[in-house]
């Protein structure tokens, strides 16, 4: 909508370019006319000179005189009306035009025109609501190259790529689709919707696969909100399809735990957990309630304040991503809790406890030592990369207070 009336704008001052200067000109005519006065009593003047120097009243030098001052009075009064006309020419009528073209402009668009025409979400919504069995794949198809076209010229518009991806989705235009997501995600990296929204019409792109670039942004999805539905659901769709069994209950366990109980998709999900116990022999170990391996009376968590090394600040932005995490010494790399800062917010105090754990039985409490970690993320994505920031603290006991972790190391 904006860019309507951006471009109405420019196309207003494109006529007032065209006519402006026309109104800009002195306008001779009307100083005439409003000098005409002046002209006849000159030329009455003039005629009573004639008749003097005729009757030997003026001599010839006093004639050429008093001509010569009357001549220059009247170019005087001359310049004198032309510069009133000229103020009221410009000011009023240049005045008028400059404010009223548009205004009126706009008053007859809004009488007779729809500016909603130019919002594609309004567009839909209305077609919808006057005659929604009217509505054919053509036009639905030409409303989406719409919006496809307007976000050429408004790439800013987050919320318009992700309308798109939605729309390229529901005609099962993967590759589309998941091209607009991946251009709402550089706009909003860390919004687990759409990352996991990302992620799901990529794996449709590649034929059902979620190995692979699907996967690392489910995991960036889980980053940002552990507690995801969808990214949660993928999350253990990626491991059953890889295989991996034990994980896949894990992701699911912790899915239905954030759902209704006894609702239908909690059932749906349990089924799926029955399906992967079935193909791992019958056994998740470690699923159900892992042993703590923490003493009695220890806080699970770990609490400290991250920076960044001083000789490292020109290399990161503001917005980067900084992911503060700790990981077995040995053992699963996959991170047993993660927090999420932005560069701009260093220093920050952190606290890794079973809040922030990626999978609800690998946690802290599993161990008495790890790796303590912070990492900044150019892409924002959790796993590691050439380029990225990190500092490293270990062994770190479970339970340790006031760490001081420092960034200072460039991965190669």
């Amino acid at each position: 909508m904006m860019m309507f009336w951006i471009v109405a704008a420019l196309l207003v001052v494109a006529a007032l370019g065209i006519i402006m200067p026309s109104l800009l000109k002195k306008p001779q005519a009307a100083a005439g006319h409003a000098a005409e006065p002046n002209v006849a009593l000159y030329r009455d003047q003039l005629a009573d000179l004639d008749r003097d120097l005729q009757s030997g009243v003026l001599a010839a030098d006093q004639f050429d005189q008093a001509r010569q001052d009357l001549e220059r009075r009247l170019a005087e009064e001359l310049e004198q009306a032309e510069a009133a006309v000229n103020r009221r020419g410009h000011a009023g009528v240049s005045g008028a035009v400059i404010v009223g073209v548009p205004l009126l402009a706009i008053a007859l668009y809004s009488l007779l025109g729809n500016p909603q025409a130019f919002n594609p979400a309004a567009a839909t919504t209305a077609a919808g609501s006057e005659s929604a069995h009217a509505v054919t794949a053509e036009q639905i198809e030409g409303m989406i190259a719409k919006l496809a076209q307007r976000l050429k010229a408004e790439p800013g518009d987050a919320a318009g790529w992700s309308m798109l991806g939605r729309s390229y989705a529901a005609l099962n235009r993967f590759p589309e689709a998941s091209s607009a997501f991946s251009q709402a995600v550089k706009l909003l990296p860390d919004d687990a919707q759409l990352l996991a929204d990302y992620a799901d019409t990529l794996a449709m792109a590649q034929g059902r696969r979620l190995a692979g670039e699907p996967r690392r942004i489910i995991a960036r999805a889980l980053a940002a909100d552990p507690n995801h539905f969808k990214a949660l659901a993928l999350a253990g769709s990626a491991a059953f399809e890889a295989k991996d069994y034990a994980e896949a209950v894990r992701y699911w366990e912790h899915l239905v735990r954030t759902l209704p109980p006894n609702s239908e998709l909690a059932k749906s999900v349990a089924g799926s957990i029955a399906e992967a116990r079935g193909l791992a022999g019958g056994t998740t170990p470690n699923i159900a309630k892992a042993p703590s391996a923490v003493t009695a009376g220890t806080e699970i968590a770990i609490r400290g304040a991250v920076r960044l090394s001083p000789a490292l600040a020109a290399q990161v932005a503001a917005g980067d991503t900084v992911f503060v995490f700790a990981r077995a010494i040995s053992g699963p790399k996959a991170p047993l809790a993660v927090r999420r800062f932005r560069v701009d917010q260093l220093p920050a105090e952190f606290v890794l406890d079973e809040s922030a754990a990626m999978a609800p039985n690998l946690t802290l409490a599993q161990f008495k030592e790890v790796v303590v970690g912070a990492r900044i993320s150019k892409s924002g994505s959790p796993t590691r990369q050439r380029g990225d920031l990190e500092g490293l603290l270990q062994p770190v006991r479970v339970g340790s207070k006031n760490l001081e972790l420092v960034i200072d190391t460039v991965l190669q």
